[in-house]
């Protein structure tokens, strides 16, 4: 007690003690009603669930240390609300900071006022600092990415199940704070009210015992990580220490008690689904409210919650906090860019958002503009259906269209004739877009331009990168003996020049790929074409046939898909590139088109166009992945042995 030069009497006012405790359940019942409103909107939860979670932890409370009663609390309400533990458990958190500034403020108030058993203003200000900190911290949580990393590696401690939950918990804390609830009227209104409840039932409860009011609050309060009945009884159980413990827990654990009586009365089965959940306390939960409704699976979301907090993937980081504010995550798609491609559900359609930053970002952007400036031509492309910029973010969406398959499927599940048809529909599409758009001839600037960028520049890095990894000058891929000096043909500005001789331009897709032609049978044209790559420096025509040769020649989808390459000790590479027969067929088919519309000669331009193309893709499997550049390495090198052994241009 704050105050030993008060003895109590020797009796109890038991009908001030019994009019405290009604007071004291009254303002308990505020506080579930306040703690509801941290809940999300939507939430059908019974409020006397909350005020039986409640009462619960603080049984507990009133008896063990450490506000382990919180913890109870947090389960019993979990299982009775089908809310996950960390959704709860964040909101007991954020409920208990605005209980930091609260008691602050009643410590202030009795300070100001003095008289015996008054704190001092060292407790306040420990109290508002500490709120402060927690406030900080939640607000630090989606902006820092090293104090991420440390509520990882302390959640890292765990199992997965439990580093997720805890995770889902520090995410979920740190939205309730930003979303600012506890600041708004309805919560401020109910803390105040609460609070009043709370003082006036302590004033009753010192009143029947004959204590001074301000020794009871302060009793009360003071101690929040002891357990209560150690604090009010001055740490002792023995003569009036003991007198005092015995009148608290009748004002404060016989009325929790008749409350957990009542609760159980209500669901006979609670107690054992309340086991149920505390057995399972690792468990993420299903589909709830304050962040995880945004993810249409547990799976998803815990990839959210792991790339967030690890900060493994920076991109990924920022797709998660800036590309969902709108919508419903799904799953991601496969991509081969520096831009996430993922389905999502805006205003309950499904859409397909990209989402890129920085220069890719910028890309993207061109990306959108073009699409939306040749919509309606030759080539049937995808609808942009919404696009957005914030700061270094692009964004836009794409319709999802059902039923639709890639070609890469299309290829492999339908017969040769029906897949070349539609390659041809394509082909001819571009060549009619092409003819639509024409450019003037390129001028030597350009072409040189071109070449030295995506060509002459992306070789010497892969040279300066393949030089790390294998010693000598030659080295062997797939059993066959390969000599870098072959490879050294394509850093030859005047060799690299004399490979071009159409200076023809026009708009172009700049990445027809495979895996960028959408079939999808109820569209007018049957299909349609995504991602364009505007950017290309010298806008021939050829780079959308060699974008197709890409695919076809070597298996490009499959490559993208999974690459399994190995390097031995002695600088010899391994790469499983087999190329299907379907592919193959086309291939063939794609080459007999071309030779036709255009001429053998130009056929080796195309090749060649194809070469500049892989060395684009090796530089960027090199930022990915060692091996992954090895193996688009070897890809690169075997069509460009091929390439210089059938034309003998070496």
């Amino acid at each position: 007690m704050s105050d030993p030069a008060v003895v109590p009497p020797a009796v109890t006012d038991l009908t001030l003690l019994a009019l405290a405790s009604l007071v004291l359940v009254c303002a308990h019942a505020l506080r579930a009603a306040r703690w509801s409103l941290l809940f999300p909107d939507g939430s059908l939860v019974p409020r006397f669930s909350y005020l039986l979670g409640l009462s619960a932890g603080y049984l507990v409370n009133t008896f063990v240390p450490l506000r382990l009663g919180e913890l109870l609390r947090i389960a019993v309400v979990s299982q009775r609300s089908g809310h996950r533990l960390a959704l709860v458990g964040a909101t007991v958190v954020v409920e208990r900071i605005t209980d930091l500034v609260a008691v602050a403020a009643i410590f202030a108030a009795i300070a100001l006022l003095g008289g015996a058993g008054a704190p001092g203003w060292g407790g306040p200000a420990a109290l508002i600092g500490l709120a402060a900190a927690g406030v900080a911290l939640a607000l630090a949580i989606p902006r820092v990415m090293r104090v991420r990393r440390l509520l990882w590696s302390l959640a890292g401690l765990f199992n997965t199940r439990i580093s997720l939950g805890l995770a889902d918990l520090f995410w979920v804390f740190s939205e309730l704070i930003a979303s600012r609830v506890v600041l708004r009227l309805p919560y401020l209104a109910m803390s105040a009210v609460m609070w009043a409840a709370y003082i006036l039932s302590y004033n009753l409860f010192a009143a029947a015992i004959g204590l001074g009011s301000v020794n009871a609050t302060v009793a009360i309060l003071s101690d929040p990580m002891g357990s209560q009945i150690d604090s009010f009884g001055g740490g002792g159980l023995e003569g009036r220490g003991l007198w005092l413990a015995m009148n608290y827990v009748i004002y404060t654990a016989g009325p929790l008690a008749v409350i957990q009586a009542i609760g159980l009365l209500l669901d006979r089965r609670g107690a054992r689904r309340l086991l149920e959940v505390i057995r399972h306390a690792g468990r993420t939960g299903e589909i709830g409210p304050a962040g995880r409704d945004r993810f249409m699976t547990p799976d998803v979301y815990n990839r959210f919650l792991s790339d967030l907090f690890r900060g493994a993937d920076p991109l990924a980081t920022r797709f998660w906090r800036e590309a969902l504010g709108d919508c419903v995550m799904h799953r991601f798609f496969n991509g081969g860019s520096d831009a996430i491609t993922a389905l999502v559900e805006v205003d309950e359609r499904l859409a397909i958002r990209k989402f890129a930053i920085g220069p890719a970002g910028e890309k993207l952007r061109a990306q959108a503009d073009w699409l939306r400036a040749h919509e309606g031509g030759p080539l049937p492309l995808v609808r942009v259906a919404g696009a957005r910029q914030s700061g270094d973010v692009q964004c836009y969406d794409m319709p999802f269209v059902v039923p639709a398959n890639d070609f890469f499927d299309v290829i492999h599940t339908r017969d040769h004739a029906h897949s070349a048809a539609l390659l041809r529909q394509v082909i001819d599409g571009i060549e009619a877009f092409h003819a639509a758009h024409p450019g003037p001839p390129a001028e030597d600037r350009v072409i040189e331009a071109y070449l030295d960028a995506k060509a002459r520049a992306n070789a010497q890095t892969i040279l300066a990168f393949v030089r790390t990894e294998i010693r000598g000058e030659s080295l062997e891929i797939n059993g066959r003996r390969f000599d870098l000096a072959r490879f050294e043909t394509l850093t030859d500005r005047g060799w690299l020049r004399a490979q071009i001789r159409s200076r023809r331009t026009a708009v172009i897709h700049g990445d027809l790929t495979i895996e960028n032609i959408i079939i999808a049978p109820q569209e007018d044209a049957g299909l349609y074409v995504i991602d364009p790559n505007p950017d290309n420096i010298f806008n021939t025509p050829l780079i959308d046939w060699a974008k197709l040769m890409q695919s076809l020649h070597l298996g490009y989808e499959t490559l993208n898909r999974g690459l399994d390459c190995t390097l031995d000790g002695a600088g010899a590479i391994r790469v499983h590139a087999t190329r299907s027969h379907a592919y193959s067929r086309l291939h063939d088919t794609l080459v007999e088109e071309f030779t036709t519309r255009h001429g053998p000669e130009t056929l080796r331009e195309l090749y060649f166009h194809e070469i500049v193309n892989y060395l684009r893709l090796t530089t960027y499997k090199i930022r990915q992945d060692r091996l992954r550049g090895l193996g688009f390495f070897a890809c690169t090198m075997m069509i460009l042995d091929e390439y210089l052994e059938r034309w003998d241009t070496n």
